[in-house]
């Protein structure tokens, strides 16, 4: 029994990875999201702002990095955003106005700093070009991968996480295997694991493919579903 166990999930993870060749994977992130780099690619305008010094809790274009500000800014400045910008002068709120049929509605979709300023410019300067090599987009984000700025991992682990299954089993290189390692020990990204577990698939290491193997052995034995799309494919990757 434990053995037709096995080989049920096996197939049916397979059936899964391979699905992912051509399209998304959905092992590491199921359900469809848009990410920051949609919405700036997506948007009639692009703006960083800081509170109106005329009228407070609201916002007022500082630079305007696509399109043009056609009216008012239509988006409330909340008091701990307005604390953080008053604390960072150097800071600003990165703005989106997204279409909405004939309309259009304004969302903040992040805080910019010099980092985070770079990556959104690189983003907007790319669009064309991710549309014909969208492999490009893949590779631009795997090398924010485990990058300090929180905002900038969030980004990064969803542009790679949806990105082709073909795709992710070429990115084993993109960070250590000490990092890789580390970040799977830390449970307050559990949900973020999937992505790392198929990235330690690449490794040629003895001792990290007999990780894979307990862990997927140890899901077969308890019934455990944690993960567990990830572990039974890293486990076909390096059982071959």
């Amino acid at each position: 029994m434990p053995r037709l166990r096995q080989q049920i999930l096996a197939f049916g993870t397979l059936l899964l990875a391979l699905s992912g060749a051509a399209q998304a994977c959905q092992i590491c992130v199921p359900f469809p999201k848009d990410s920051a780099a949609d919405h700036l690619l997506a948007a009639r305008t692009v703006v960083l702002a800081r509170e109106n010094p005329d009228k407070p809790f609201s916002y007022t274009p500082t630079e305007i990095l696509k399109g043009k500000v056609s009216s008012e800014v239509d988006l409330f400045l909340d008091s701990s955003t307005r604390r953080m910008l008053a604390a960072y002068p150097e800071r600003s709120v990165v703005l989106v106005e997204l279409p909405e049929g004939e309309k259009s509605q304004w969302r903040r979709i992040g805080t910019s700093n010099a980092e985070v300023e770079t990556v959104l410019r690189n983003v907007l300067e790319s669009g064309a070009v991710w549309k014909k090599e969208p492999s490009s987009r893949v590779d631009f984000f795997a090398s924010l991968l485990g990058h300090d700025d929180p905002q900038l991992r969030t980004l990064a682990h969803l542009e790679v996480g949806r990105a082709p299954y073909a795709k992710i089993r070429q990115l084993g290189d993109v960070l250590t295997r000490e990092e890789i390692c580390s970040f799977l020990k830390n449970y307050r990204y559990a949900e973020w694991h999937p992505l790392y577990i198929l990235l330690l698939a690449q490794s040629p290491e003895a001792e990290d493919r007999e990780t894979i193997a307990k862990a997927f052995r140890s899901a077969a034995r308890f019934g455990t579903t944690d993960r567990l799309a990830a572990w039974t494919t890293a486990w076909i990757e390096v059982g071959g």
